[in-house]
């Protein structure tokens, strides 16, 4: 085996090691269109909406946030890849659409191969292929996916992540503010501000008062919008 071959496997096997090292407990569920969802019961929270986690990603994220998009190709930020959910419907509606999708994701703690093999949205979504594909897709290292969609997922932490690319649209997706207040601060509004070209937007979930006055603070002009299943209202903050 040569010295590069070697540094390439263990590499490799290093990253797996820390993919399948479960930080916490999670119990798989159903939500009420069909799909998955994942609950941390350490944290008495669920990684998407129990009225539907598809239906909750394609509301708020890719209709709110990457069809209000004009330019080609969408460049995507994504806070919190988690089950990876997000990324598959944005694939989704690139095929569909004809859209070239450059999409990043940052994630601090990557599921095990066993918790997102048993989520059944390639399944639901007839994308089995393309589920399969995004998940062993390597991480820290761009991969194209297929004519329309490149996917680079970042293994690293949010609160002291920095760069210098620029986006067009980011989803906002981490975990609810009263369970993760540090995620939803004026300065992480700030720095994404910073990361969006003119124009460009943040959609997420959460319409919080305090969300609002954080965003606006940063800079943002806020729309509230209509919210998925179960919610009244959700956030997309513009660039202005």
């Amino acid at each position: 085996m040569s010295l590069m071959n070697f540094r390439f496997w263990a590499n490799s096997f290093t990253l797996i090691c820390k993919m399948h090292t479960q930080k916490y407990n999670t119990e798989l569920q159903t939500t009420s269109d069909g799909s998955h969802t994942l609950y941390r019961s350490d944290i008495d929270e669920h990684y998407h909406s129990t009225h539907g986690a598809i239906t909750e990603a394609v509301h708020v994220y890719v209709r709110a946030g990457m069809l209000q998009v004009t330019n080609s190709p969408i460049r995507i930020f994504e806070v919190g890849f988690g089950t990876g959910l997000n990324a598959l419907v944005s694939l989704h509606e690139a095929q569909n659409s004809n859209l070239l999708i450059e999409y990043t994701s940052i994630e601090f703690n990557v599921l095990s191969s066993e918790k997102y093999l048993a989520l059944n949205y390639g399944s639901i979504l007839n994308l089995d292929e393309a589920w399969a594909t995004i998940h062993h897709a390597n991480w820290n290292e761009k991969v194209k996916l297929n004519d329309f969609f490149t996917l680079y997922k970042i293994e690293a932490d949010w609160l002291s992540f920095e760069t210098d690319e620029k986006f067009d649209v980011v989803y906002y997706d981490a975990f609810a503010p009263e369970k993760q207040e540090e995620m939803w601060s004026e300065k992480l509004f700030q720095k994404i501000y910073n990361m969006l070209n003119t124009h460009g937007m943040l959609v997420t979930y959460s319409a919080k008062g305090i969300i609002k006055q954080a965003l606006r603070a940063a800079g943002f002009k806020i729309k509230r919008l209509p919210g998925p299943p179960g919610k009244r209202h959700m956030i997309q903050a513009i660039k202005i």
